[in-house]
């Protein structure tokens, strides 16, 4: 977008501004509760809500904001969807190889 105080400047800039916030503080909290295996649950839980948080806020940017340029759109568009499914790919090629007794902390 640009600086922040242009970032800022419009309800949809503070709105995402926030959010972003909050996904990050979520993911510090997740890994916090990842030490131990009590809590480990809880941590995952928080840090997948705060991604999905960080990437809806991103879609919602990306087709809620202004465009300047159809080139930007479609790359910010293809760029996000292959996010998605390696980090898709990812978590399932690692949850099959993990032991379900190290599941709780995968």
């Amino acid at each position: 977008m640009g600086t922040l105080a242009e970032m800022l400047s419009t309800p949809l800039g503070v709105i995402e501004w926030f959010v972003y916030l909050l996904a990050a503080v979520m993911f510090v909290i997740g890994l916090h509760l990842m030490n131990s295996p009590k809590t480990a649950r809880k941590g995952n839980m928080v840090s997948a809500i705060g991604m999905v948080f960080a990437v809806a806020m991103a879609f919602i940017v990306l087709f809620a904001g202004e465009i300047s340029n159809g080139f930007k759109h479609s790359v910010a568009v293809v760029v996000l969807i292959v996010g998605i499914v390696i980090g898709a790919v990812a978590g399932v090629v690692s949850a099959k190889k993990v032991k379900m007794t190290d599941m709780p902390q995968l």
